[in-house]
């Protein structure tokens, strides 16, 4: 029996950004096998304080 070694590459996505009105940090995660991708969405107000959090799965 022969055997096949697959290497595979996930890359995950983090960013931090400002906006004039919020703080934003976004982080994409990529799965494996027939697990569906993550996108997270963290968004701060600066003047109302404020937390927005969003998660989708792909």
């Amino acid at each position: 029996m022969k055997y096949t070694n697959i290497c595979r590459t996930l890359v995950s996505l983090m960013l931090y950004y400002m906006l004039d009105d919020r703080y934003i940090y976004v982080i994409y995660k990529p799965n494996e096998n027939g697990i569906k991708s993550t996108l997270v969405t963290i968004s701060v107000s600066k003047h109302d304080n404020v937390l927005i959090y969003e998660e989708v799965l792909d």
